[in-house]
């Protein structure tokens, strides 16, 4: 595995491997995988994938995201990573939109109401998952461990077909990577994708987290949000 000094991109700390071209300073990345670590330790084995087409000259310190008018979560709506999201945009007061298959199915059966998402035409759960990359300007696909498989790793491959940017995160990563993938696509409607519960006990509190971390969350949302039917109603 080729490597570079962790401070050669991005600041703080980076690591690159697999790559056949880089440009210093305006970054060049082709057939590459970029790992980006919070720490030299995480830097020597790998923690944060980005993308091959995310390619900037930008330098991005900002640690926390701004939200613009309208920034909007999307996900499918299965329990853990998608759920999380859902949860946590209403807790805070953003919109949430996104597909869930027919019959709102998840695993732990219908969909409820409260949760404002549309259903495809198929019960099949992949064309939900490619509909949400495809209705969003960029994705992020959080597990527990550095492997992508399943339906995370078929979320990675509708992103790459249809030429969205994806971030895939995990443990050990600083928030701060979200916030600068966001501010570095502009993104208004943010995919939200991953691990069901299940199979990842613990990703939801995890996705919650990461994502309080990396937004900035408006102080005038200071209580709990929840939906109670069609009405939209904050419980302090």
């Amino acid at each position: 595995m080729m490597m570079y000094p962790c401070n050669a991109l991005f600041t703080p700390r980076k690591c690159i491997s697999g790559t056949k071209k880089l440009q210093y300073g305006k970054i060049n990345l082709t057939e590459t995988r970029v790992t980006l670590a919070a720490s030299d330790a995480a830097c020597r084995t790998g923690d944060l994938y980005f993308s091959p087409r995310q390619q900037t000259g930008r330098n991005l310190m900002n640690d926390i995201f701004t939200p613009g008018v309208g920034f909007t979560i999307i996900s499918g709506g299965q329990t853990g990573a998608d759920r999380a999201a859902l949860d946590w945009a209403i807790r805070h007061g953003f919109s949430h939109d996104g597909w869930c298959p027919k019959g709102r199915k998840t695993e732990d059966g219908p969909l409820p109401a409260m949760y404002r998402l549309h259903e495809t035409p198929s019960p099949a759960y992949l064309q939900r998952t490619e509909w949400n990359v495809r209705d969003s300007d960029a994705t992020l696909i959080f597990t527990l461990t550095d492997r992508l498989d399943g339906g995370s790793r078929r979320t990675l491959e509708f992103a790459e077909k249809l030429g969205r940017p994806w971030l895939h995160f995990r443990p050990g990563v600083h928030p701060k990577f979200i916030a600068r993938f966001n501010e570095r696509h502009a993104v208004t409607r943010l995919n939200v994708a991953g691990k069901r519960e299940s199979s990842a006990p613990g990703i939801a509190q995890f996705v919650s987290n990461a994502l309080s971390a990396a937004v900035m969350i408006d102080a005038s949302w200071p209580c709990d949000y929840a939906y109670q039917g069609a009405s939209d109603v904050r419980q302090c």
